[in-house]
C-alpha cells in the first residue's frame, strides 16, 4: 500500500516538473522570435534608410565665374559664352534643331541654348505664339532626364517667355528656368539649371548667356543640320551638309571637305584677284586640263569677287565641272573650290538650285559656296 501511495507522488511530480518545461520552453521560443523580429526590423530600417543628397554650396562670389571664352556651335549658327567651370558635354544638329549642354559638376548645374525651326502649324508672329510652343509634351520631352518636374511660372517680359521649373533627380531637387525669344524666323531657349540652394548663381549664369548669346545672323534661316568650319587664322567661315566630312585642314592652311562625287578646297591666296581676268587667270592656273566657262562678279556677306564656271578633262577624256567662289576683302583673297566629279560639260553658274530636275547633291554643293563669308562677327580663338 505504501509502495503504491509512494508511485503516485512521484507520479505526479513528474507531471508537474514536464508540464513546467514545457511551459519554460514556450516562453522561451517566443521570446527568441520576439528579439529576432525586434533584429530583423531593425536590420530593414537600415538597410532602406538612405543618407540625404549632399547639396555644394553655391559660388559665393558669382564674379569669379569668367563668361570670356566664345564657344562656336558645330552648325556655325550661333556663339555663346563658355562660363568657367563649365564644359560642352553634348552637341546636336537636326533639321528641327541645334542645341548645346554645358554642365558644371562641382555645382550640379546645366546651362542648355537651343535654336528650333517652328513647324508650318506653330505661329510665332507674336511672343503668345512662341509661348504655346513649350507646352506639356515639349517641355516632358525636353526634361527627360530629370524623374519628375513641374512648370512653377510662367510670365512674358520684354519679348521673351520666361518659364521657371522644379524638378529632381535621385533625390536631388533642383530648379530652372528658361528664356525664349524669336526673331521672326528662328526660336532661340536659353535654360540654366542648379539645386534649389542656388538661386542668385542661376539668374547670374542665365543673364549672362542670355546677353551673350549671338546667332551669325548671315544663316539665319539656313540648313539646322549642317556643319561649318571655321579658320580662326584665316578668318573665314563655310558651312557644308552633314554628309560631308573634312578631310583635311590646320588653321592658316588649306582645307578639304568632301562629300559623296564632289570635293571642296578652301584657302587664303597669296595675290589678290580682283578682276574678271585675274579670277579666270587664277582658276586655270589651279591644275591642267581646266577650261574656264564664264566669270559672274558676286556680292557675299559684305565681300565682292567672283564666281567662275569651268570643266576640267580628266586621264580618259572626260570632263568633271567646277565652280570657283573668290571673295575679297582688306586682308587678301580667298577662294573655295566646289569640283563636282559625276557632272560634265556642265556651266555652274548656270544652274538653277531650286530647279525642281536638278539633283539635290548638286543643288547643295552648289548653295555651300554661298555660306563662304569672310570676317564673321564673333569673337573666337582659332582652334588648334
Amino acid at each position: 500500500m505504501r509502495d503504491r501511495t509512494m508511485q503516485q507522488r512521484i507520479t505526479v511530480v513528474l507531471g508537474v516538473v514536464l508540464v513546467f518545461a514545457m511551459l519554460s520552453s514556450t516562453a522561451i521560443g517566443l521570446l527568441r522570435n520576439l528579439g529576432q523580429r525586434g533584429s530583423s526590423n531593425s536590420h530593414a530600417q537600415a538597410a532602406t534608410s538612405v543618407a540625404p543628397p549632399t547639396v555644394p554650396p553655391p559660388i559665393s562670389n558669382l564674379e569669379s565665374i569668367d563668361f570670356s571664352e566664345t564657344y562656336l556651335h558645330p552648325s556655325g549658327l550661333f556663339t555663346a559664352a563658355l562660363p568657367s567651370g563649365w564644359q560642352v558635354t553634348n552637341e546636336t544638329s537636326t533639321t528641327g534643331e541645334a542645341q548645346v549642354t554645358m554642365r558644371n559638376s562641382t555645382q550640379l548645374s546645366v546651362v542648355e541654348i537651343r535654336v528650333t525651326r517652328p513647324t508650318s502649324e506653330q505661329d510665332i508672329s507674336t511672343i503668345e505664339g512662341v509661348s504655346a510652343i513649350f507646352d506639356d509634351s515639349w517641355l516632358t520631352s525636353s526634361w527627360r532626364e530629370y524623374s519628375t518636374w513641374d512648370e512653377s511660372a510662367r510670365t512674358i517680359e520684354d519679348g521673351r517667355v520666361v518659364i521657371d521649373f522644379n524638378l529632381s533627380r535621385s533625390g536631388q531637387t533642383y530648379i530652372g528656368r528658361q528664356e525664349s525669344f524669336t526673331d521672326g524666323t528662328w526660336v532661340y531657349s536659353v535654360r540654366a539649371v542648379t539645386p534649389g540652394n542656388a538661386s542668385q548663381m542661376l539668374q547670374y549664369v542665365l543673364d549672362n548667356e542670355v546677353n551673350r548669346f549671338q546667332m551669325l545672323e548671315q544663316y539665319v534661316g539656313a540648313p539646322l543640320e549642317w556643319n561649318a568650319y571655321f579658320d580662326g587664322t584665316s578668318n573665314y567661315i563655310i558651312r557644308y551638309p552633314s554628309t560631308w566630312a573634312v578631310v583635311d585642314s590646320a588653321q592658316g592652311a588649306p582645307v578639304s571637305i568632301n562629300g559623296a562625287n564632289a570635293q571642296l578646297r578652301v584657302e587664303a591666296l597669296e595675290a589678290t584677284v580682283d578682276s574678271e581676268e585675274a579670277a579666270s587667270a587664277y582658276t586655270e592656273g589651279l591644275r591642267g586640263g581646266i577650261n574656264v566657262l564664264s566669270v559672274e562678279p558676286v556680292e557675299q556677306f559684305d565681300a565682292s569677287g567672283f564666281n567662275v564656271a569651268y570643266t576640267l578633262s580628266t586621264l580618259d577624256g572626260a570632263t568633271q565641272s567646277g565652280l570657283v567662289t573668290i571673295l575679297n576683302d582688306d586682308e587678301g583673297s580667298y577662294a573655295a573650290n566646289l569640283l563636282l566629279t559625276d557632272i560634265s560639260d556642265t556651266d555652274l553658274n548656270t544652274v538653277d538650285i531650286e530647279a525642281e530636275d536638278t539633283p539635290q547633291t548638286v543643288s547643295e554643293a552648289i548653295a555651300l559656296l554661298g555660306t563662304f563669308s569672310l570676317n564673321p562677327d564673333m569673337n573666337l580663338v582659332a582652334a588648334e
